[in-house]
């Protein structure tokens, strides 16, 4: 019985040890406060619950909620697409803050000698923060704006801008010659010009006087050439257009000065339409084969109607001139003396010589083979 309390005190002793060794890993600031500092840490577990589960207990501690902390959103920048070396430019950026918080705006301008601004906006649910900036050289930058809230989650978003030569009309700039803006059709025209030197090509157009050449052309070459030549489409027809054209030759760009076309109108005469050819496709030789075209002119015009019945015979041209132009038929008949299959053309005209024309084919049997 005394061998029995002895190992007894012993396992009590080794359990108080094992504790102290527990109890050691734990700050001396004490339970609470190493509690409340990693509490929101979801691995952390108190003293006492990491005592119990070596002992294969479970602590039977509150289940805590991760709090999900939103981030900002950009919903929005107005920038500039072109600026001319010197210029200063103008961006705006939109961002709102889930918990209508303050923001902060960073903004890197891509530039070698760009700083990183901030500026807290007051609060308010849609805020918006605007930024000048002038750039010292030439290229294409990439503007990277960040925006931070009070618990430091952010959002970033960029945009790109074209910086070219202050002076487009450097001396050192290709010389432009022979300027013509011709249209023939009336969707479509042709824009020529002559350069001293080989250059790129670029064209502005519209309908609005003067144009705004402070935007990227509509329309750009990049191959350096002497003989220039863009052909426009999609225009509209009895138009004004102007046109200025500008060619760089790697030393410097040159703009010409404006000119302009008028695209002709659309003809008064328009092709006639054939709706239908309504008739039997499979006839008896030596029997009457009728088929009925109809068809309309666009402008409201008489038609004439022809056909090509594709027999051996030489080909009858029936004509008919109908007297009510709006929606016209006319009845057409054959008789083919001979089997086979012929592809009957039919044609209709209007008054100004117009023409369209539709095919059907019409199989003929003998007589004895229907019987």
């Amino acid at each position: 019985m005394k061998k029995i309390n002895k190992n007894l005190k012993s396992l009590i002793a080794g359990l108080f040890v094992l504790m102290a060794v527990v109890l050691a890993s734990v700050p001396s600031v004490g339970f609470a406060k190493n509690y409340e500092k990693n509490k929101d840490n979801r691995d952390y577990k108190p003293a006492w619950s990491r005592f119990f589960n070596f002992f294969g207990y479970r602590a039977n501690a509150s289940t805590q909620t991760r709090v999900t902390r939103p981030t900002p959103v950009i919903s929005g920048i107005t920038a500039p697409t072109v600026l001319e070396v010197g210029e200063t430019g103008t961006w705006t950026v939109k961002a709102s803050d889930p918990q209508n918080k303050s923001l902060s705006y960073d903004v890197d301008w891509g530039d070698s000698t760009s700083k990183t601004l901030s500026r807290v906006a007051e609060t308010t649910f849609v805020q918006t923060s605007t930024f000048e900036h002038a750039y010292d050289e030439k290229g294409e930058y990439k503007i990277k704006f960040t925006v931070s809230n009070e618990s430091g989650l952010k959002a970033t978003s960029s945009v790109t801008v074209h910086v070219e030569d202050e002076d487009v009309d450097s001396e050192d700039g290709p010389v432009i010659n022979d300027l013509t803006a011709k249209s023939l059709k009336p969707r479509q025209a042709t824009i020529s010009w002559t350069t001293d030197t080989r250059a790129t090509s670029s064209v502005w157009y519209g309908t609005t006087s003067p144009l705004d050449t402070s935007k990227l052309p509509m329309i750009f070459r990049p191959a350096k050439i002497l003989n220039h030549k863009i052909n426009l489409s999609r225009l509209e027809p009895n138009t004004k257009y102007y046109v200025v054209v500008a060619s760089s030759n790697g030393d410097g760009m040159t703009k010409s000065s404006e000119t302009s076309f008028t695209t002709p109108a659309l003809p008064d005469e328009v092709t006639p339409v054939i709706t239908g050819l309504e008739g039997p496709s499979i006839v008896v030789s030596g029997e009457n084969a009728t088929i009925t075209v109809k068809a309309y002119d666009p402008k409201n015009g008489s038609l004439s109607y022809s056909v090509n019945w594709e027999d051996d015979a030489e080909a009858a041209t029936a004509l008919k001139v109908a007297s009510e132009p709006f929606v016209q038929s006319a009845t057409l008949s054959h008789v083919y003396d001979k089997s086979g299959t012929y592809t009957a053309t039919f044609t209709v005209q209007n008054e100004a010589g117009y023409k369209t024309s539709s095919e059907k084919t019409i199989r003929v049997v003998d007589i004895n083979t229907t019987q």
